[in-house]
């Protein structure tokens, strides 16, 4: 997109020159100097050197052809590809999410979901180094062209979950290690702050916000938790037992059903390592009644309790509140899920299995 207006203004008002004085420079109307700054037309061709040596900038910076997409644009080519990614062969997508990293490849933001796009459909990629390939070369570009902090943090975390799944630890340390930092509590804070000015409205969005994001975090450690806890009865047994207490208190499976899932599955499958069936299909027949009464449609909300986030995740979140993947490749993923050779010794697999196809 060129954005010459923006840079013509911008590089006016700091020599402090009116309009009158651009259009004397350049032989032309001080309304066609206006309507320049406006956007609603652009110089001759033939004055662009004129321009840019007044200003005293290259005719590149001039004319600040920096392709870039809206956030609502972003999210919206985000869910175009995803939907194309479940109905339409793999490599005709594909090329074209390459095509558009080669279209806005300035465009730190867009860059950076597209990597995402293309982690969260890895698993439809026959020969997945390539691609790959391809989300790194995205996020290194990203490094080099962006100072904005938020993006690089999300950008090193991406970098260093490529690791992990190449089977590198080393490197995951390397980016990650000092992340544990003990928490300041910024948001405490923060609403406090506002509680001061009268906002009670915002304070009480502040505290909630902190609230519902330390309910997920638990969650999501207790998921990794109770599998490196497998072993070990105690541990395993009341991180089992608190966790499920948490869930239900603030009633997490119906307004963020993944999060339990997640953790459901990851108990089901550590009782199978440790040769309890029993808890095992326990815990699967909560997997499948969260799978199929809560999950869709797949939509990142608050509720009663949780009635002040629902603002802040559309604002916050880059892709907006919208599942990463098409509904039937979620479908998909959790019938396979089943599918893993850790339950396939028990003789009530069937009916779980059965249970969940016909209940999606």
């Amino acid at each position: 997109m060129i954005q010459i207006a923006e840079t013509l203004v911008t590089a006016r008002k700091a020599r402090g020159w009116t309009q009158e004085q651009v259009a004397q420079f350049c032989n032309v109307t001080k309304a066609s100097v206006s309507k320049w700054e406006k956007g609603v037309s652009y110089p001759d061709i033939t004055m662009l050197p004129q321009l840019a040596a007044l200003f005293e900038m290259t005719i590149d910076e001039l004319l600040n052809a920096k392709r870039t997409l809206s956030r609502n644009e972003i999210r919206t080519r985000y869910h175009q590809f995803a939907e194309r990614f479940a109905n339409e062969p793999f490599d005709v997508v594909y090329a074209d999410v390459v095509q558009e990293g080669k279209l806005y490849y300035d465009d730190e933001h867009y860059l950076l979901q597209l990597t995402i796009l293309l982690m969260n459909h890895m698993a439809l990629c026959q020969t997945p180094a390539a691609m790959q390939q391809q989300m790194i070369d995205w996020l290194k570009r990203i490094e080099h062209i962006t100072s904005d902090v938020w993006v690089l943090r999300q950008v090193n975390a991406l970098l260093a979950l490529h690791a992990l799944l190449q089977g590198q630890p080393q490197d995951v340390l390397t980016r990650l290690q000092g992340s544990e930092r003990p928490h300041l509590g910024e948001e405490l804070t923060l609403a406090q702050g506002y509680e001061l000015l009268g906002e009670q409205k915002a304070a009480a969005r502040t505290i909630q916000v902190m609230t519902y994001q330390a309910l997920l975090q638990l969650i999501g450690g207790a998921v990794h938790y109770v599998r490196l806890m497998k072993d070990n009865e105690g541990a395993f047994t009341t991180t089992v037992q608190r966790i499920d207490a948490l869930i239900a208190t603030y009633d997490i499976a119906n307004w963020h059903p993944n999060s339990c899932l997640q953790f459901y599955y990851a108990v089901a499958l550590s009782a199978a390592l440790r040769g309890d069936g029993a808890m095992s299909e326990r815990y699967l027949t909560q997997y499948v009644h969260v799978a199929t009464h809560a999950l869709f449609p797949i939509v990142l909300k608050g509720d009663a309790y949780f009635d002040l986030v629902d603002d802040w995740l559309e604002g916050s979140l880059d892709l907006g509140t919208q599942a990463l993947r098409n509904d039937e490749m979620v479908k998909q993923s959790l019938i396979q899920s089943l599918q893993a050779p850790y339950f396939a010794s028990f003789d009530w697999l069937p009916s779980v299995q059965q249970r969940l196809e016909e209940g999606l």
